[in-house]
């Protein structure tokens, strides 16, 4: 009997799930069985493919999974031939990076929490990282709280809810925050069960609600006017002031205003490569936006003043008293099951993303159909689209009047 690596069902004819076992064959006469920790139902288990049918909602991953595993232990079988070694439960078990994994695990919350930081530290921003650091640090601030050691097998239904619960009483998260820091949650859940870190699959039962629609504070055109029109700003507040119109002329998020380059410049659209989605979008040159970069542009290259984000935040609400944005907008918020009405002034509100939002409500305001706003955002899905979607009372107030005709 050849060597050889196959996965069996504990119970075949079950009707329910069983648990999944790994076969190690080395001769008719040395065979070892391990448990792969994951349980599948009969009807899911193809074992002529060795391979877990499309059916179950998982499949892809836990074929990934079964692909590992054997390729682990074939590995240790080669090495071992070649070392001249012999093969033993004892050396498979506790070579394999699967079999340590589900081991220790109980113990390894948060070490292998780190090793998730680290994948995510090599694809996105330090700024999208930083979630996920938060998300450790509140992790860490309920076990100590409650007194418990976290584990894999600690993520129940009634854990969400008391975490949920320890996010909006104790951190002092509102309800949307709250969701969010949830949904980071089980991102990294689902890594470590993907990889073989965890084989609780109990928190996929879990429902995140939808967030509630947000206010959005976008400028209207007669704000957008009072910006573009302010005199007597002072050096720090005009150079402010054009930064932000860029972002309501393009619809860009800051951090993709340093990609801005004369020499992506064809045909009348400056294509960049954002930062945050990895996309290649292509925004259209107008005419506000091409008098504004002319002023930036020495020898064909486009330099600006670029401040840091929350600097320039700061200095935007300076801008909004400059250009007299006085009026009043009540923000809604939920906390648990509170309501929360506050009243801001309008230049209060003012943040580096509220010239995305701008750019996005003023060109459907002028027309522009939603498709065509969405390619020149990066917008994949309508559905994130829409949170963007916002018509402030003076456009309603403009478009009732196709009564009075």
């Amino acid at each position: 009997m050849g060597q050889n690596v196959t996965f069996v069902l504990k119970e075949p004819n079950g009707e329910n799930e069983t648990l999944l076992f790994c076969m190690v064959y080395i001769t008719r006469q040395l065979r070892f069985k391990f448990s792969t920790g994951k349980k599948i139902h009969p009807i899911d288990w193809s074992d002529s493919k060795q391979e877990v049918k499309k059916g179950n909602i998982h499949y892809k991953a836990l074929n990934h999974l079964l692909k590992q595993i054997k390729a682990e232990f074939e590995t240790l079988i080669l090495d071992a031939a070649l070392r001249k070694i012999p093969i033993t439960k004892d050396y498979l078990s506790s070579n394999h990076i699967y079999q340590n994994n589900t081991k220790q695990t109980k113990n390894l919350f948060f070490e292998i929490f780190d090793k998730f930081l680290h994948n995510q530290k090599l694809q996105f921003t330090q700024s999208y990282v930083n979630k996920y650091v938060l998300l450790k640090t509140n992790l860490k601030k309920y076990t100590d709280l409650h007194k418990i050691n976290i584990t894999f097998d600690s993520f129940t239904t009634d854990f969400f809810i008391s975490y949920k619960a320890f996010l909006i009483n104790d951190v002092g998260y509102l309800n949307t925050t709250a969701n969010r820091a949830i949904k980071y949650l089980k991102t990294f859940l689902n890594y470590a069960f993907t990889n073989g870190y965890n084989t609780n699959a109990n928190y996929q039962k879990v429902k995140t609600p939808n967030e509630t629609q947000k206010d959005i504070v976008a400028l209207t055109e007669t704000e957008l006017k009072a910006i573009e029109d302010v005199k007597g700003l002072p050096q720090y507040l005009g150079n402010t002031r054009d930064l932000f119109l860029l972002l309501c002329y393009t619809g860009v998020r800051y951090s993709d205003l340093k990609k801005f380059d004369s020499n992506q410049i064809i045909n009348g659209f400056v294509t960049i490569n954002t930062t945050k989605t990895k996309q290649v979008i292509k925004i259209p040159i107008h005419n506000r936006l091409a008098a504004l970069l002319a002023n930036y542009t020495v020898n064909n290259i486009i330099k600006l003043h670029l401040i840091s984000n929350p600097k320039l935040n700061k200095y935007l609400k300076d801008l909004g008293q400059f250009a007299g944005l006085n009026d009043v907008q009540i923000i809604t918020q939920h906390k648990g099951t509170q309501a929360i009405q506050t009243k801001y002034k309008r230049w209060e509100l003012l943040v580096t993303h509220t010239g995305r939002r701008t750019f996005i409500t003023q060109s459907l305001h002028k027309g522009m159909p939603a498709e065509q706003v969405m390619k020149v955002t990066g917008h994949k899905s309508g559905n994130s689209f829409k949170r963007y979607q916002s018509f402030a009372d003076e456009q309603i107030l403009l478009s009732i009047k196709a009564w009075d005709k």
